[in-house]
C-alpha cells in the first residue's frame, strides 16, 4: 500500500495547485501543505517551489515524479494480478431459483459489482451438503431444511402452484385432490426442493406422489412442461417458473380446491462462518434485487 503522501504529491504535481489537489483528493489545504514538508523533510531538499503565483516542481521534485509514478503504476497492476488470485465468493442456487429467478436479475449492480463471483445450481439436498463441508460459501435454496443449523434469512415468498395443459379435461374446473389422482404426475427427482414441498403438502393431506396413476421424474423443467403441456399429467411448480407458458396459453393454472400455497426463498449460511459481515452485506444486496421481482 502506498503512503498517502505520495498521492498528495503526485496530485500537486497534476494540478500545479494547492487547493485543486486538496479537493481531488478530498482533503483541506493545510494538510495538503504538511503532506508535501513531510515528504522534503523526509528526503532532505526542496520538491515544490511555490515561491512564485504558479507552482512548479524543483529539479528533485521531477526526478521524484518520475519515479512515484513508476511506483503508482506498478502498485495498480499489483492491485489487478492480486484480484485474480482472491478465492471467489462461491454461491449454490437451486434450479427453480437460478433459472427463473436470479436470471431475472443477473444483470443489475448485484452481480456487477461482486465480480469474483461462482455460481453452483444444484438439488437443495447437494447444496446444503456442500455448505456443511465449506464447498458453498453461501446458497439461495426453496426446499425445507433445519433452521437451528444454518443462518437462514428470506428473500421472497412465491405461489407454489398446481399446473396442467390449457386443454387439460379439469382446466377449468373446480377439482379436489382425490379427483386429480386419476391423472399421472410430473415432478422432480427426489431431494429436490420443489419435490420436498409438494410432498410435505402430500403428507399433511393424507396423501403421497403414489396416489397419483403414474408417476415421471424429471430432472429439467423445460421437460417437465413440455410433457404435461403435451399430455392430461399434471405438475407443481413455483409460478415464475411457469409465467411465460402460462401467458402464452400453453398451460394452465388447476383451480385445485383448498390449494393455497405460497413458500419463501431463503437466503442461507453456515452459523458462525467468519465472513458473516460481508455474507450478511451481500444478502442485503441481493434481497434488495428480489424485491425488485414483484415488479416484473
Amino acid at each position: 500500500m502506498l503512503d498517502t503522501k505520495i498521492d498528495t504529491f503526485l496530485a500537486v504535481a497534476k494540478y500545479e495547485n494547492y487547493t485543486n489537489a486538496a479537493q481531488s483528493l478530498n482533503m483541506t489545504q493545510p494538510a495538503v501543505t504538511q503532506h508535501i514538508h513531510k515528504l522534503e523533510d523526509y528526503y532532505g531538499c526542496q520538491l515544490v517551489d511555490s515561491s512564485k503565483r504558479s507552482i512548479r516542481l524543483t529539479e528533485a521534485g521531477l526526478l521524484l515524479y518520475e519515479y512515484l509514478s513508476l511506483q503508482q503504476a506498478n502498485e495498480q497492476q499489483f492491485r489487478n494480478l492480486l484480484s485474480k488470485t482472491i478465492q471467489p465468493l462461491r454461491m449454490g442456487a437451486s434450479l427453480s431459483i437460478a433459472d427463473y429467478y436470479l436470471s431475472k436479475i443477473i444483470n443489475n449492480n448485484i452481480f456487477q459489482e461482486n465480480e469474483r463471483l461462482r455460481i453452483s445450481v444444484e438439488n437443495t439436498k447437494n447444496l446444503l451438503q456442500k455448505l456443511h463441508t465449506n464447498e458453498l460459501d453461501c446458497a439461495c435454496i426453496e426446499g425445507l431444511f433445519n433452521h437451528e443449523m444454518f443462518e437462514a434469512y428470506p428473500l421472497i415468498e412465491v405461489p407454489f402452484i398446481p399446473v396442467v395443459a390449457s386443454n387439460h379435461p379439469y382446466a377449468n374446473k373446480s377439482i379436489t385432490l382425490k379427483q386429480l389422482h386419476e391423472f399421472p404426475l410430473v415432478l422432480r427427482e427426489p431431494e429436490s426442493g420443489t419435490r420436498e414441498i409438494l410432498e410435505n403438502w402430500l403428507e399433511f393431506k393424507n396423501a403421497r406422489c403414489q396416489s397419483f396413476k403414474e408417476i415421471i421424474e424429471l430432472g429439467s423443467f423445460t421437460l417437465i412442461k413440455e410433457i404435461v403441456a403435451n399430455s392430461t399429467a399434471v405438475t407443481f411448480l413455483y409460478e415464475g417458473v411457469v409465467k411465460n407458458e402460462i401467458a402464452n396459453g400453453q398451460l394452465k393454472k388447476l383451480p385445485l380446491k383448498e390449494f393455497n400455497l405460497q413458500h419463501p426463498f431463503y437466503f442461507v449460511f453456515r452459523k458462525g462462518d467468519p465472513k458473516t459481515k460481508h455474507l450478511l452485506a451481500f444478502y442485503s444486496q441481493l434481497n434488495d434485487n428480489f424485491k425488485s421481482l414483484d415488479s416484473l
